[in-house]
């Protein structure tokens, strides 16, 4: 997840909260308004593999929200990354 305020990237736990190198920023919890999209979607818009994707969602490295069993991703994250990924 890309933290706007500070111009980095921080990494959520299995709990949801997102960390960076000064502690616990906040919680991740989607909302009605967010969109959720699948891995692949994801994979796609960031011109990488779904097995990426789900690699950096298991070790924190992407924040996401698991349901039951499935991956989702907040579009408004990868848009966040495209973003950033773009500036440099």
């Amino acid at each position: 997840m890309f933290d706007r305020r500070k111009g980095i990237f921080v990494q959520s736990d299995r709990s949801g909260a997102v960390k960076d190198t000064e502690g616990v920023i906040s919680e991740v919890k989607p909302t009605k308004e967010d969109k959720l999209i699948t891995p692949e979607e994801a994979a796609e818009r960031l011109s990488v593999s779904p097995v990426t994707i789900r690699n950096w969602l298991r070790q924190g490295k992407m924040s996401g929200v698991k349901v039951s069993s499935l991956w989702r991703v907040r579009e408004e994250d990868i848009e966040e990354i495209i973003q950033y990924k773009g500036r440099k």
